[in-house]
């Protein structure tokens, strides 16, 4: 329930502390939703790669792990959902790694686009889930109790 007005502590015109967070946590929301349909989307279309048994859980884990967090932001809290996204992050960094010494070794050591190669795109792959498994577990947005969730004015 929203707070009540109180004339002594807000100004007209402007926007209440809870507003402020329901629309941080709709958009922290939408942006989930969209990564999510992003992750199986990436998951579905590497179906037919010949390493799809790699890919597809690379891709599949980060889209079942952003579903719930649509519905339910303060999910970033658990223990559960922490220690799955620590345990894929960690398995991706050191993939990214390799990936980066496949990258080198097509390029020859020229200047080129490494994602003309294929090593060059599995490596961005991995960098954006990298990306968003950072951002959900080491960021404040979307917490509850948070500077973006409690403080923003």
């Amino acid at each position: 329930m929203p707070p009540k007005y109180d004339p002594l502590t807000s100004a007209p015109g402007k926007q209440s502390t809870y507003q402020i967070q329901s629309k941080v946590t709709l958009v922290w929301r939408i942006v989930c939703l969209l990564m999510t349909l992003f992750f199986f989307m990436a998951a579905f279309f590497n179906i037919n790669d010949p390493d799809w048994y790699l890919w597809v859980p690379i891709y599949a884990l980060p889209g079942l792990m952003s579903l719930p967090l649509v519905f339910k932001p303060e999910l970033l809290e658990r223990k559960v959902w922490t220690y799955f996204s620590v345990i894929h992050l960690t398995l991706c960094c050191a993939y990214c790694l390799y990936t980066v010494v496949l990258v080198f070794e097509a390029i020859n050591g020229q200047l080129t686009n490494p994602l003309k190669h294929e090593e060059g795109r599995e490596m961005a792959g991995l960098l954006i889930v990298i990306t968003w498994l950072a951002i959900c577990r080491f960021t404040n947005i979307g917490r509850s109790g948070t500077f973006w969730t409690n403080s923003v004015h």
